[in-house]
């Protein structure tokens, strides 16, 4: 895969990622925190107006299915302006902005914020060394996993449980935590969209740093991103098998464990029960 179709597989998953995330919030979160969301120029554009953090604003994905030009951007400013969201941020990659971006910065005033890097790579090139005497492995308790990340990142944690929780309880989000004994003191999760996996939501807290958890969830989330599990009642059954399928025709090594008779969130629910502990360990 070529430099610039890497950067457009980033940029098209980390937009689908944010759009996912703000767009499932139940009905009355969106009322309560001013929520809106549309899709402009190929890509996603998210407006959080009622919040403290300012950091759920935001568009991105664009100059891939059309190049980034003044009436764009115009469009991307009247959006937030309706909403009346007073503070936004629009992510661009630096090889798609236009020539005469300076010019359309200052019709805005939109000024430069702080950098957001991604990396990728094909999955089969990534090379981890993971070490840890914490314990690391799937967060099946979405709610704790949620609060504890939005607390360590600063935000408020009720709020955000509930605007986010119908994200991260989905089919296409995977949630693994590190525990010291039997605290949560590390969180990081995977979006999966069509063949890519996007790694997230990393924190730790700070008297437990320095202890390898993050390299270890990474490997974990690496390794979760070509295993597929899926019980055969799941309503997410045939789409998980599709990415599946998906990964294989592209060379990429995939495991499926199916478990016949079991629903989404089994290991979740049940977690002592041997079908789940067997399966969580597969």
């Amino acid at each position: 895969m070529t430099t610039d179709a890497l950067t457009e597989r980033a940029e098209r998953a980390e937009a689908e990622m944010f759009h996912q995330l703000i767009s499932m919030a139940p009905a009355e979160v969106k009322t309560r925190f001013g929520i809106a969301t549309t899709r402009i120029g190929g890509g996603v554009v998210t407006s959080v107006r009622d919040v403290v953090t300012g950091y759920w604003s935001d568009a991105m994905g664009f100059g891939i299915d059309e190049p980034v030009t003044a009436a764009l951007v115009d469009e991307i400013v009247d959006f937030f302006t309706t909403e009346a969201n007073p503070d936004a941020l629009i992510h661009i990659a630096p090889a798609l902005l236009p020539d005469d971006w300076p010019a359309i910065c200052e019709r805005h005033g939109i000024r430069p914020s702080g950098a957001r890097y991604q990396h990728i790579c094909p999955v089969e090139d990534l090379r981890i060394i993971a070490s840890t005497d914490l314990r690391v492995g799937p967060a099946t308790d979405g709610l704790e996993w949620t609060r504890f990340t939005m607390r360590e990142f600063g935000m408020p944690e009720d709020d955000f449980a509930s605007l986010l929780g119908p994200c991260y309880g989905s089919a296409n989000v995977k949630l693994f935590a590190a525990w010291d004994g039997d605290h949560m003191v590390a969180g990081a999760s995977v979006f999966i969209w069509q063949d890519v996996a996007v790694l997230n939501s990393s924190s730790t807290s700070a008297g437990r740093r320095n202890r390898g958890a993050q390299s270890a969830l990474i490997d974990i989330r690496a390794r979760a991103a070509t295993w597929v599990g899926v019980g055969t009642l799941d309503l997410f059954h045939d789409e998980d098998l599709a990415y599946a399928e998906r990964l294989v025709a592209a060379g990429v090594p995939c495991d499926v464990e199916v478990v016949a008779g079991t629903y989404h969130g089994f290991d979740g629910i049940h977690q002592n029960a041997p079908v789940s502990r067997a399966f969580v360990q597969s």
